[in-house]
């Protein structure tokens, strides 16, 4: 099987898909909690073992075994990506129920900091081309899965996940780009 992925064969792809994407499933879904990001996962692993295929080595193991490896980790790093991302969220929410008296006026100046970084990202997402600023915008802002946009827009999952991974590396590289002109 190994040798067949390494020489690009789509039907070992789909072989391994039939014999191991309910097993790698039930793992994603396991240890999130929820089946659209589980499927996520899964198809994630799949592109990682396929895109990484000429480096396996036949005489280390099964690849129907890397692969649910490979699914238990994308899991456990999303299921942590999540629990930041609660945790970041319950922290603003403390921090603005927290703020009273003179806290509050610190809490209005770090709105005001935050509001115009909030219209500095603005600027950046309008400058997106409008493909790739609506998937941010649905996934950040409406917090849509992956799946839902991709069924809200009517595109494949790997185009929103395409368009979404651009998208970032722009934002990115315009906001290093502000860095270094500020500092």
């Amino acid at each position: 099987m190994i040798r067949r992925l390494q020489a690009r064969d789509q039907s070992a792809l789909e072989e391994l898909y039939e014999h191991a994407a309910s097993s790698a499933l039930g793992i994603a879904l396991r240890t999130l909690g929820d089946s659209a990001l589980a499927e996520d996962v899964v198809h994630d692993a799949f592109v990682a073992l396929w895109e990484s295929a000429a480096r396996l080595d036949p005489e280390r193991g099964r690849v129907d075994r890397l692969l649910l490896t490979i699914s238990r980790r994308k899991a456990i790093d999303r299921a942590r990506a999540r629990r930041r991302q609660q945790t970041r969220t319950a922290d603003l929410h403390d921090e603005i129920a927290d703020a009273d008296g003179d806290d509050f006026v610190e809490g209005v100046l770090r709105g005001v900091d935050r509001a115009s970084e909030v219209s500095a990202l603005a600027r950046e997402l309008d400058a997106l081309p409008d493909d790739h600023r609506e998937v941010i915008e649905l996934a950040y802002f409406q917090g849509m899965t992956v799946r839902e946009i991709a069924d809200h827009l009517s595109v494949p999952i790997g185009t929103v996940k395409s368009r979404g991974h651009r998208a970032m590396t722009r934002l990115r590289s315009s906001r290093l780009q502000e860095l270094r002109v500020d500092g």
